[in-house]
């Protein structure tokens, strides 16, 4: 589970990035497939003529003044993910999510396997079905 503090890029369209910033993380769940409440500080960078960065190294981002509930449900059957009012049981499969829940599947992988980023190859590396 990244530690508080950790950045990672949400999505990227029209010349800006959304970006996570992690704060508290609480794992629930006991034995089972673990489950995370925790806080997110969303923020937003411009790229109007640069390519979209991978990674928040040297990023101008602008962070929200106040951070936002966040669920994240690790499963490799029904793997789920939350920010506010927002949540989807991911699809995942060879293509990748579909663009709208693209923030949603970088917040799962990097919660639930420590990384993010083509969410196609990761689901083939950790084991889910990508029918």
């Amino acid at each position: 589970v990244p530690t508080k503090g950790f950045v990672l890029r949400s999505t990227c369209r029209s010349g800006s990035c959304d970006w996570y910033r992690i704060e508290p993380v609480e794992r629930t769940g006991g034995n089972t497939a673990p489950n995370y409440n925790l806080q997110v500080t969303p923020g937003e960078s411009s790229h109007p003529n640069d390519p979209y960065p991978n990674r928040p190294d040297d990023v101008d981002i602008q962070w929200q003044s106040a951070a936002v509930g966040a669920q994240v449900m690790c499963s490799s059957n029904s793997p789920y993910a939350a920010v506010e009012n927002h949540g989807e049981r991911l699809s995942l499969s060879p293509a990748g999510v579909a663009g709208a829940v693209q923030g949603l599947a970088n917040l799962y992988f990097a919660i639930c396997h420590g990384e993010y980023g083509d969410d196609a190859l990761l689901a083939r590396k950790f084991g889910y079905d990508v029918r």
